[in-house]
């Protein structure tokens, strides 16, 4: 009998939910929230298959990802993507994908980390042209840690130099991107699970529980490129569930935020025909999941973009990645 565990938190309903739709959709399979005690590393992980909608908030979880993935499970999304795909990686590969993205530019940390002598940066130019940075990503611009899913605790509005001048500083040891802030007529989330997807409508300058309401019109030709764009970067990445968002500036698409897997924290204000849609299509991923796994071999979804390196695709070429 296939087992499917479960990672969440404090969305105990959606939770429910989704494992009452496993077992509907698999009747043969046992689904259950998965609880530990402990993390051992010659313990054997007892699922074939295992949603994690917590690890991008509570980094324990992902050793015991790894350590279930390691062992043959089937674990969406691929736990060692967190690893590997953060925002600034993820925009330079929209943009080897012909996908327009902001402005942006990676920081070195404001205090060096403790036990580094002066020394070890001899590499990095002092002071930094911090002239030709300005000029290059405009103001106002947004700043944002580099190893971090950007939110509102962590990203910082900077009008202008004098306020990049007071606010970097507070950053202390992390490494930070200055991105440029886009004035945008129009914006929306897609929620790419699975082989489905759904774009909404979002503003996120409006207070939390607002910001489904907007109203942004959106024509079938927009909704196609933003639903063939966010698949693309989904298969390319390799995301089981992905939350993408994209601005509309002067009637040009952007991709704004890629490197998001959808955990439980985009549950708290999406309106419930939309957490119903994410609760099948998650569940429909691993009912198809559990019927192809293979025992004692690698079950991760690793994307296009191993297999375009692999192939040695000339970056020019990259575009041939099915969605």
């Amino acid at each position: 009998m296939k087992k499917t565990g479960l990672l969440s938190g404090e969305h105990s309903a959606f939770a429910e939910q989704l494992l009452v739709r496993l077992q509907q959709l698999a009747p043969g399979q046992v689904a259950e929230n998965i609880l530990l005690s402990h993390l051992l590393d010659r313990e054997p992980v007892t699922y074939e298959a295992i949603i994690d909608l917590m690890s991008p908030r509570i980094p324990f979880y992902r050793w015991y990802l790894k350590q279930a993935a390691l062992q043959g499970v089937a674990v969406c999304n691929n736990p060692f993507l967190m690893d590997i795909v953060q925002e600034w990686t993820a925009l330079q590969l929209a943009q080897k994908l012909a996908i327009a993205t902001p402005r942006t530019a990676i920081l070195p940390s404001w205090e060096k980390p403790q036990s580094v002598p002066d020394r070890a940066f001899g590499n990095l130019s002092f002071p930094l042209d911090w002239q030709n940075i300005f000029e290059y990503v405009g103001f106002p611009a947004l700043m944002m840690p580099a190893h971090e899913p950007p939110d509102e605790s962590n990203t910082h509005f900077i009008a202008d130099e004098k306020a990049f001048y007071r606010l970097h500083p507070l950053t202390g040891t992390r490494v930070m991107m200055l991105q440029q802030k886009l004035t945008w007529q129009a914006y929306y989330r897609c929620f790419a699970i699975g082989k489905e997807a759904r774009v909404i409508a979002y503003h996120p300058g409006l207070p939390a529980l607002q910001r489904y309401q907007a109203d942004f019109p959106i024509t079938a030709a927009r909704l196609e490129e933003i639903t063939a764009k966010a698949r693309k970067i989904q298969a390319f990445l390799g995301y089981d569930f992905q939350v993408s968002e994209w601005a509309v500036v002067d009637n040009q698409l952007y991709a704004v935020r890629l490197a998001q897997p959808f955990h439980e924290g985009f549950l708290t204000t999406l309106p419930d025909a939309v957490q119903n849609w994410i609760c099948d299509s998650i569940a429909q991923t691993i009912a198809r999941l559990l019927e192809q796994i293979q025992p004692q071999q690698d079950n991760l979804n690793w994307g296009q973009w191993p297999l375009a390196s692999i192939q040695r695709r000339a970056f020019w070429n990259w575009s041939f990645i099915p969605v």
